[in-house]
């Protein structure tokens, strides 16, 4: 077996996180009954957006394949029993009941620190592959609540927490990571 490149390691285990949350909240086509329908392999419904999700650390868990799980289901009046919640990033509930948006800084600080803002998924001796995001996105007229931005993939040295790379794009990310690795 060759050796692993850790850089195409890390992006592997990043889509392979996504593909976990796309397969149980994809839609699939009952033919037998003519419908679609969110239900899972294990039998469970799961809700269809699963990317980022508000919710406090003590109304979730984190399962075995990576995913967050809220504890309680969602629309439980429904004819099917209610959807399990299933999400890649929990994100701190921040929603504004004031009539208006709230933006204030605090507010945004507030929330970037009470949410998951990254996941280590890979380690070499001396690095963290780090799956992350930075920005917070305001509240405007129409979404009366903060939002994650945009997701990073970051190399950073583990004892000095150092950052190396810091990139959106997964060929830069992999072409910057094999220059870092013949500098060192």
């Amino acid at each position: 077996m060759g050796k692993i490149n850790p850089a195409r390691e890390f992006i592997r285990r990043v889509k392979n996180l996504c593909d976990i949350e796309n397969a149980l909240t994809d839609t699939k086509w009952d033919a037998d009954k003519r419908e679609y329908h969110h239900r899972g392999e294990d039998g469970r419904v799961y809700w269809p957006f699963g990317f980022n999700h508000e919710c406090f650390p003590k109304d979730c868990f984190k399962r075995e394949d990576g995913l967050w799980e809220q504890k309680k289901m969602i629309n439980t009046h429904m004819k099917d029993g209610g959807s399990v919640v299933v999400f890649i990033w929990r994100v701190h509930p921040n929603y504004s009941c004031q009539g208006q948006p709230s933006s204030q800084n605090d507010n945004q600080l507030e929330f970037h620190e009470k949410s998951e803002n990254e996941k280590i998924l890979f380690e070499t001796d001396k690095l963290e592959f780090v799956w992350a995001w930075f920005d917070v996105i305001p509240p405007n007229r129409n979404i009366w609540g903060s939002r994650m931005g945009p997701t990073y993939f970051v190399v950073r040295d583990k004892e000095t927490k150092y950052v190396h790379i810091q990139t959106r794009h997964k060929t830069t990310f992999i072409r910057e990571y094999n220059e870092l690795s013949l500098r060192r």
